[in-house]
């Protein structure tokens, strides 16, 4: 049944990791005053002004957004599966493992760039603006990823105990 508890869950997840996508995590000054914007996607520079080391830095980051984008289609996809509980539960798994994934790419894309452009222009400031707690939604996302499990598992318990009863 496509209207239990977990398919909202699920629905939320999909619904809050692509906010999470699309919205900026941080805004990084340099002495310059050129404004870039760090996306889960990648950078987006503002101003017709283009940084000195905007060469060295790769401005899509591929790793965040192919975990972004998985984490999104999978618990979609898991939604339809609601006839096979096992496969919608592991499913639901796996996806649990493209957020942890997908905060891992984040920190480690935003890592090397700070790096990178600190060894280029030691005078940076990275802003964390009021659309910075965005990086929070992948953990409610996460956590409603768990909901969705538990509610899928107890379904399969359920059908095994009315199984039992006949």
């Amino acid at each position: 049944m496509i209207q239990r508890i977990q398919s909202i869950f699920l629905l939320l997840v999909a619904i809050l990791m692509g906010i999470a996508l699309y919205f900026p995590i941080s805004e990084v000054v340099d002495n310059d005053g050129i404004s870039v914007m760090y996306h889960s996607y990648g950078l987006e520079i503002a101003g017709d002004k283009l940084p000195v080391w905007k060469d060295q830095v790769s401005s899509i980051t591929w790793g965040s957004l192919t975990f972004a984008l998985l984490s999104i289609i999978t618990p979609l996809v898991a939604i339809f599966l609601y006839k096979n509980r096992k496969r919608q539960a592991r499913i639901t798994l796996f996806n649990t493992l493209f957020i942890v994934l997908y905060y891992v790419a984040v920190v480690s894309y935003f890592c090397a760039f700070i790096n990178k452009i600190d060894s280029e222009d030691a005078n940076i400031h990275i802003n964390l603006t009021p659309s910075s707690l965005i990086i929070l939604l992948p953990l409610v996302a996460l956590i409603f990823n768990f909901l969705a499990y538990w509610r899928i598992r107890k379904d399969e318990k359920l059908v095994k105990s009315l199984d039992r009863i006949r």
